[in-house]
């Protein structure tokens, strides 16, 4: 069976967590394999996490705000409160 975009709400938060995500790393300089480095996450499991927006954890977006500093309304797209930037 084929995979379908996924629509609506939860859609578009996944979507904000892995654009604030990618933003955060453009903005830093740093890539994936910088933040394994640096044991913030594993690549592997940032992948996962930018795929699969709502299994990212507290404990994770905390580490990577502090290497990426995600001003606030950043914070709020990945809970879907924040204004949306396209």
């Amino acid at each position: 069976m084929p995979k379908t975009k996924a629509i609506g709400i939860y859609a578009d938060r996944k979507e904000a967590v892995r654009r604030v995500i990618n933003v955060g790393l453009a903005r830093s300089g740093l890539t994936g394999k910088d933040l394994s480095r640096r044991d913030i996450i594993n690549i592997n499991t940032l992948a996962k996490r930018k795929t699969e927006g709502e299994t990212i954890r507290l404990g994770e977006i905390w580490a990577l705000d502090k290497v990426l500093h995600f001003t606030d309304d950043e914070l709020l797209q990945m809970f879907g409160r924040g204004e949306t930037h396209g």
